[in-house]
């Protein structure tokens, strides 16, 4: 049963790429209702998780999306020097409206909490059973 608002440790997580791809190749991008009320995705991430478009992760990835489990979301330019577009995305739209990221590379991890912002990615790994933290 989905987690409802004031269940979740964090009601709004805003995703990165590794994370999603990672859940979609493991066949459990389902968990993700069960910790958070709202996953959001801005576009520039999901460029990137479409990027290979036979791999099972994507093909899991786009039926996340057209259920609603994730949410398309823009966010607004963000530079920050060694990250990718996508990471840039995911926390330009976390800082934007003061949710948490879900992020795994560890120069975005690092960022993330220079800037203040709560990273989830060894949470949800213990959270997640046969994930590795």
């Amino acid at each position: 049963m989905p987690v409802k608002a004031g269940e979740a440790l964090v009601n709004v997580v805003v995703s990165d790429a590794g994370p999603l791809i990672a859940l979609g190749r493991l066949d459990m991008l389902h968990v993700l209702q069960h910790l958070f009320v709202e996953v959001q995705v801005p576009e520039e991430v999901i460029l990137e998780c479409m990027a290979r478009p036979g791999n099972v992760d994507t093909v899991r990835i786009r039926a996340a999306l057209d259920s609603g489990l994730l949410q398309r979301c823009m966010a607004p330019p963000y530079e920050l020097a060694g990250l990718e577009v996508g990471e840039c995305a995911a926390i330009s739209r976390a800082l934007e409206i003061g949710a948490a990221l879900l992020v795994d590379e560890r120069a975005a991890r690092a960022q993330a909490w220079r800037l203040g912002l709560l990273s989830l990615e060894r949470w949800v790994c213990w959270h997640v059973p046969g994930a590795v933290a």
